[in-house]
């Protein structure tokens, strides 16, 4: 996994611009790459969402007055609220790319919501 939360953002990319162009070319013999990198979305979130916390979130809040600390566990909680949608979304594609064969309209639906919701 990343070591640094850039590192991380450019993973997210990458699996966004590899999962448009996958549902953007419809093709069969890819239906098992797309079931396997939406299951590796769902490991990544789930990483991310702890590194965040770890090494973003946790070092901010450890000596910070009352006013940085009420922002933070703002900013946290927007965080845990987009990963935690993210999430569900992506469970939701699983359950539904689970289903052989592949309904490309559903995914590609899911896909578009989960990389617009992360670039918003």
């Amino acid at each position: 996994m990343p070591q640094t939360l850039e590192e991380y953002h450019a993973k997210i990319e990458r699996m966004m611009a590899e999962g448009d162009a996958l549902v953007m070319a419809r093709d069969a013999a890819t239906a098992e790459l797309v079931k396997q990198r939406i299951a590796d979305s769902a490991l990544v979130l789930a990483s991310y969402q702890l590194f965040v916390h770890q090494e973003v979130f946790a070092p901010m809040l450890e000596h910070a007055d009352a006013g940085t600390r009420a922002r933070v566990n703002e900013l946290k909680v927007e965080c845990i609220a987009l990963t935690e949608d993210l999430r569900f979304n992506v469970r939701e594609l699983k359950a539904q790319a689970d289903d052989a064969p592949l309904d490309w309209d559903s995914i590609a639906a899911g896909v578009a919501w989960f990389n617009g919701r992360v670039r918003a």
